[in-house]
């Protein structure tokens, strides 16, 4: 009796594997690291397992970006695992960029018994550190020389006047190279965010990294370290700076605050993923404008 019900358990359990296994289908990033310097190449690989009657028809392609250079890309493979066919790629890359990176927004379509679809590639995140320290310090290349004084007192009024033109000319110009500069990190944080939205990743992994993107974006505008600091430091040093306005910086102490909560608490938001990261866009859009107010 007991061995009739055993044949007949493992007989179920073979026929729901049967059944399953042919339509489990995944794909995703595989980072070689998960940290790595500014400049330091590594590698990326984009795999899919595929039912193995699956037709392939499209596949993942990256592309150099403000962030993102892609140095070499190997031959694809394909290996049959059981009944299942998975593809795969190894693209050799290096990053510009200090902060947070994700891979960027990707698909891979197929056809199976008749209909085309098409499966998102999850997601893979690579942090870079800053090159600067709290311990780097600025040291003379060499000893201090006395030199005799010189009087200069002629042309002191000259010196003074020149030096006054000159530097607020130097101070214009680099104020409107700087403008496209700022934008461009702003608006390629919005799209680091935008592609966060879109991947199926877990809420509390979705809130730490949209706010170490917040992050990367003060650091990158010379605004603040905003990587090495904690939640209080920053939004104290932010106060006291005066650098943005309140409102940024009140709404900034609640977006970190939550991530805060979710990182060293490890408790859920009170409030739903989709709010969350779309407050963090508004506070993008708000940063956006009060820059180009500011040069106005």
């Amino acid at each position: 009796m007991k061995y009739g019900l055993f044949v007949l358990l493992l007989g179920l359990v073979s026929l729901y594997t049967q059944a399953q296994s042919p339509d489990t289908v995944r794909a995703g990033f595989v980072a070689s690291v998960s940290e790595v310097a500014l400049g330091q190449p590594f590698t990326l690989t984009v795999f899919a397992e595929l039912p193995a009657n699956a037709e392939l028809i499209s596949w993942v392609s990256l592309e150099d970006n403000d962030t993102l250079q892609v140095l070499g890309t190997e031959e694809h493979t394909t290996q049959r695992i059981d009944n299942h066919m998975r593809y795969e790629q190894t693209f050799r890359v290096v990053l510009w960029r200090v902060g947070m990176f994700l891979t960027p927004e990707a698909f891979v379509t197929y056809r199976h018994n008749g209909s085309t679809r098409t499966l998102p590639v999850g997601s893979a995140s690579v942090f870079v550190p800053s090159l600067v320290t709290s311990e780097s310090t600025l040291k003379p290349f060499a000893p201090t020389i006395d030199l005799p004084l010189t009087p200069i007192y002629l042309y002191g009024s000259l010196a003074i006047g020149m030096l006054a033109i000159v530097g607020t000319f130097v101070w214009l110009l680099r104020r409107r190279q700087s403008v496209p500069h700022t934008l461009d990190i702003i608006a390629s944080t919005q799209r680091q965010l935008n592609a966060l939205k879109q991947q199926d990743l877990p809420s509390n992994t979705l809130v730490l990294y949209a706010s170490a993107l917040l992050r990367s974006a003060l650091h990158q505008l010379n605004i603040a370290n905003a990587l090495e600091l904690t939640t209080q430091e920053l939004i104290a040093l932010l106060r006291e700076q005066s650098q943005l306005p309140t409102s940024l910086i009140n709404a900034l102490a609640w977006l970190l605050e939550q991530a805060d909560l979710v990182k060293f608490s490890n408790i859920s938001l009170d409030i739903a993923i989709t709010r969350y990261l779309n407050a963090c866009s508004r506070w993008l859009d708000d940063l956006n404008r009060f820059q180009q107010e500011a040069v106005v």
